[in-house]
């Protein structure tokens, strides 16, 4: 399929990884700070989530919005980090209870979606540094910690229908 795109569209064929530190690296001079909506969805495990959240939080603006894809798994097999499933979230729901537990200032909606949920995150702070200070310790807990799913998630405990929700 193809799609033409806006004239305003950037497309970069490159991880986020690289597109971020080519951004710090002052490589994409022509990037804007601050972007009104932002998607992750991509390696569906904690670190590279966890990443994606903290470089886009430093971009953002006080009206940006932060959308995480797949932090609902539907069964236990779904969240193991090797995948070994059609649809697979790997541990990206442990980025959303990281969030709910040391950054109580976010204001995170949890949609119940086909097939595995969205996190919607806002009042995000470019200025708040913890999640940047922290990252190797929090990487290092959060796999080491052998932990199941928690039955919350497996019943989307919290998350609404997205016919509900308004931003």
């Amino acid at each position: 399929m193809t799609v033409d795109l806006s004239s305003l569209a950037k497309v970069y064929n490159c991880t986020s990884d690289r597109y971020f530190r080519d951004i710090d690296e002052g490589l994409r001079a022509d990037e804007v700070e601050g972007f009104d909506l932002a998607f992750i969805d991509g390696m569906h495990l904690f670190e590279y989530a966890l990443r994606d959240f903290i470089n886009l939080e430093k971009r953002s603006h006080a009206d940006s919005i932060i959308v995480i894809d797949d932090v609902l798994p539907l069964h236990c097999a779904q969240a193991e980090r090797q995948r070994r499933t059609q649809v697979w979230t790997g541990d990206v729901w442990k980025l959303i209870d990281l969030l709910q537990t040391l950054r109580t200032d976010l204001t995170i909606t949890l949609l119940d979606t086909a097939p595995t949920g969205v996190a919607v995150i806002s009042d995000l702070d470019k200025f708040n540094k913890l999640l940047t200070q922290q990252y190797n310790p929090l990487v290092r807990h959060h796999l080491a910690e052998e932990r199941d799913l928690p039955k919350e998630i497996l019943e989307r405990c919290g998350a609404i229908d997205p016919d509900d929700f308004c931003f």
